[in-house]
């Protein structure tokens, strides 16, 4: 059990965004009275007590991201859903944007496939 406040090193700003885009696609995509869930959890180091990151992840009762686009769904403009248009679907930036961000605050935005699948960013805890 871990104690106490953690903080990540970044922009409060973009964080901030990509975790709206992350409630956001969720909500979106899931059916009408569906629930969204969203957890937060410390990934130990190996080597020390200390958390060495922290996970946030998104879960939805949507359709998820099939398993063939896993590879791709964070490269610009894929969908998870090919038969989504622009104009009821986004233009597919979202995940794109939302990786680049977490790369860039040297943490990793991963994918579970499937109903009931989450998008997952990981990223490290400042030293304390």
């Amino acid at each position: 059990h871990t104690s106490g406040r953690r903080r990540v090193l970044g922009s409060e700003r973009e964080l901030g965004r990509v975790v709206r885009n992350l409630l956001d696609n969720a909500i979106r995509h899931s059916p009408d009275g569906s629930q969204v869930s969203v957890r937060l959890r410390h990934i130990a180091d190996s080597e020390t007590t200390d958390a060495a990151s922290i996970s946030l992840s998104v879960t939805d009762e949507g359709p998820g991201f099939a398993k063939s686009l896993i590879a791709t769904a964070t490269e610009p403009f894929v969908r998870g859903d090919e038969s989504r248009a622009r104009a009821t679907g986004g233009a597919g930036l979202g995940l794109s944007i939302a990786a680049g961000v977490v790369e860039a605050h040297g943490g990793e935005l991963s994918l579970h496939p499937g109903p009931g699948g989450s998008v997952e960013i990981a990223l490290p805890l400042m030293a304390s």
